[in-house]
């Protein structure tokens, strides 16, 4: 019975957290048994589990939000430069067209060119590049390969001896 009224009683105290220090000094000047210092403890391990879940729910419900609001945007952009892309290739090729009517494309042109307007401060640039880039990925395959075939054939070579 007794631990009832200590639940009952810290509760009103822990509610009014202004009062935190006459709740102390309660504790400290009554002469508690085990038993109620487990409930009290139990009590106090409760409120900190139950704060820690209603963060942890408002953080994965903040994140969530954030993620899709970041992926519906970006969606939205991809699909605007994919849009903006066919516009400029469509544009292109009817630039490509008209040039190639008036003669301004060369004959060996493999089909770059650049339009710049009037006034001369902007500039289009279609490039068509037809020498194939190379990057160090290239080397480390070359070299993976000379390695491998190298084992291999010499790994024949001995059993064919």
């Amino acid at each position: 019975m007794k631990t009832e009224n200590i639940e009952v009683e810290y509760k009103e105290i822990s509610n009014n957290h202004k009062n935190q220090k006459q709740m102390s000094e309660t504790l400290k000047n009554k002469d508690l048994s085990i038993e109620e210092l487990e409930v009290i403890l139990a009590q106090k391990k409760l409120r900190q589990r139950k704060k820690r879940e209603s963060e942890q729910q408002a953080y994965v419900k903040d994140r969530d939000d954030n993620i899709d609001c970041i992926i519906e945007e970006s969606i939205h952009l991809n699909k605007q430069v994919k849009l903006f892309k066919e516009k400029v290739a469509r544009v292109m090729v009817l630039q490509s067209e008209k040039l190639a009517g008036y003669g301004k494309i060369r004959k060996n042109s493999k089909g770059g060119f650049s339009i710049t307007n009037t006034e001369g401060n902007q500039r289009i640039i279609r490039r068509r590049d037809t020498e194939p880039t190379w990057d160090e990925r290239g080397d480390k395959g070359v070299a993976m390969l000379k390695e491998f075939l190298a084992d291999v054939v010499k790994k024949r070579d001995v059993k064919n001896v």
